[in-house]
């Protein structure tokens, strides 16, 4: 196992090299970045720097973990790079699967298909 501690996140924007842009607190084999913070109560916007490590990385896992709480089961998060992509292209497959089997199950019916409003 390969952990590198205080990792250095490099990046590319508009042709323009940015060397030790970022630095992520923890990354573990190449595949999971850790984020440590020390809050009374973790809120979103914890969450939006290490999605960014994991996007200019192009990893897809991390973990948001707070020592900072009365609870270390109510202080450690999941964070998952492009899961609102994918949740968004998994509910347009699934509303498109769905009109398709109503349309399917009204002509196997005979019935007549409704039309939109």
């Amino acid at each position: 196992m390969v952990v590198v501690t205080n990792a250095s996140i490099s990046f590319t924007y508009d042709g323009r090299r940015f060397e030790n842009g970022f630095r992520a607190d923890l990354v573990i084999n190449r595949c999971l970045v850790v984020e440590i913070k020390s809050v009374e109560l973790l809120a979103p916007v914890h969450a939006k720097p290490l999605l960014t490590y994991l996007r200019l990385m192009q990893l897809p896992l991390g973990l948001l973990i707070n020592f900072g709480g009365a609870y270390f089961k109510d202080n450690i998060r999941r964070v998952v790079n492009g899961l609102a992509e994918r949740e968004a292209t998994q509910a347009q497959t699934m509303a498109a699967v769905s009109v398709a089997d109503v349309k399917s199950s009204f002509a196997r019916k005979g019935a007549k298909t409704p039309s939109r409003p």
